[in-house]
């Protein structure tokens, strides 16, 4: 498919798309949706299985290419190359971590101007950094502008090249439309939480992966018989999590709701009474479900990550930090705010106030414009940004 020239063309490439859930795919999305006003946006993308497939999806023009292969959790889809030459973008936004897809940038695509959006380094996995590492790093070096959530992590970030063209901050955000306080609740309870009884109702939202902090998250619970859990999200831990909460006697006390629509995902928000955010490992880079928890009116309890993923939660102010991987803390962190029912609410308010002031849709969507308005006038001057240095990343 070529699209048509009457806008520029930008591809957001990505290694998945929604409804595949994720902090990397909802970025993207929410990057295709800012784009799609000035700009003709078409998503590539991996597929799940090894087919090709075009879908529209909330207006945006998605390319799942089919994936003959994963390996270390890489997809890699022979069809991706030949797509994106066929496409011929003016501009590529790349969506790092994304090995197989950076090169076929580089081969398919030599020339195009590139923006990189480096979400998070790579952790373990060292053959497959090894081999395909320096790719990566040309592909960020040459790029127009690499964008990053934070300056805490682009002083983190290992995985970056040492110079780079430009460097800049654009904190993620969430569709703050979709979390109207105005309107009003649903007062039905879901079975799940009818049949749970009463008491202090946590939620956790993600991925089931390893980095998450889920099995610590279970053993506060076990040492708080007051609170309960309900957790969306699946993964490839699930069935490990079903046993340790069979292992620790939670049954009738944590709920795994799966994966669930954006509209059921909100609905849970409105019915806890605060998100725990236990990741471990700083591979959580920002954690977009603290602002949608915020926005909710929700207290947090998250981790002190030397990533962003603390900044989002301001300690004492909109929530709680504890040391990661320590159950005892969060365990202490839980029954302040179970015993504390002020302290919840005042958290609530000022988290939503913070959110609506730094993390809206409309934000994002206009400092990636700006940026992208920069790109625009390299292509035109066909020259890099004048009187500007490289950058050292971190």
């Amino acid at each position: 498919m070529i699209a048509s020239k009457t806008k520029r063309i930008v591809v957001q490439l990505g290694k998945y798309y929604p409804p595949r859930m994720g902090g990397i795919e909802y970025v993207t999305e929410l990057s295709a949706q800012a784009l799609g006003e000035r700009y003709e946006v078409i998503v590539v993308c991996h597929n799940d299985k090894n087919a090709d497939e075009r879908q529209i999806v909330d207006g945006v023009t998605v390319l799942r290419c089919a994936t003959q292969l994963v390996l270390f959790r890489q997809p890699m889809s022979l069809a991706m190359g030949w797509r994106l030459r066929k496409i011929k973008p003016d501009i590529v936004h790349f969506h790092a971590p994304n090995f197989w897809a950076a090169l076929m940038v580089q081969i398919f695509l030599p020339g195009t101007p590139v923006v990189v959006s480096h979400h998070c380094d790579v952790e373990g996995r060292w053959l497959l950094k090894r081999v395909l590492m320096p790719i990566y790093r040309r592909l960020a070096e040459k790029a127009e502008c690499v964008f990053v959530s934070s300056e805490k992590n682009a002083a983190r970030f290992s995985d970056l090249p040492s110079r780079l063209k430009r460097l800049s901050v654009i904190p993620y955000s969430v569709d703050d439309r979709k979390y109207d306080m105005s309107l009003a609740a649903d007062e039905s309870r879901e079975a799940w939480d009818q049949d749970s009884g009463h008491g202090f109702l946590l939620g956790f939202l993600g991925r089931l992966v390893w980095y998450k902090g889920v099995f610590v998250l279970l053993q506060a619970l076990a040492a708080e018989s007051r609170a309960r859990l309900v957790i969306v999200g699946d993964g490839p831990l699930r069935h490990e999590i079903e046993a340790q909460i069979t292992q620790l006697g939670l049954g009738g006390r944590v709920t795994l709701l799966g994966h669930v629509s954006e509209q059921r995902k909100i609905a849970v928000l409105r019915q806890i009474d605060a998100l725990v955010f236990p990741s471990t490992h700083e591979t959580e880079a920002f954690g977009l479900a603290q602002v949608e928890a915020q926005l909710s009116g929700k207290p947090v309890i998250a981790t002190k990550l030397p990533t962003a993923a603390s900044e989002v939660t301001l300690d004492e102010e909109t929530g709680l930090l504890v040391a990661p991987g320590d159950a005892a803390a969060l365990q202490a962190a839980i029954t302040r705010l179970l015993e504390n029912p002020a302290e919840c609410e005042r958290f609530g308010e000022n988290g939503r106030r913070r959110a609506l002031a730094n993390y809206t849709q409309s934000k994002y969507k206009e400092r990636l414009l700006i940026e992208f308005g920069r790109v625009e006038s390299y292509i035109e001057s066909e020259s890099q940004f004048p009187n500007e240095e490289p950058l050292r990343a971190r």
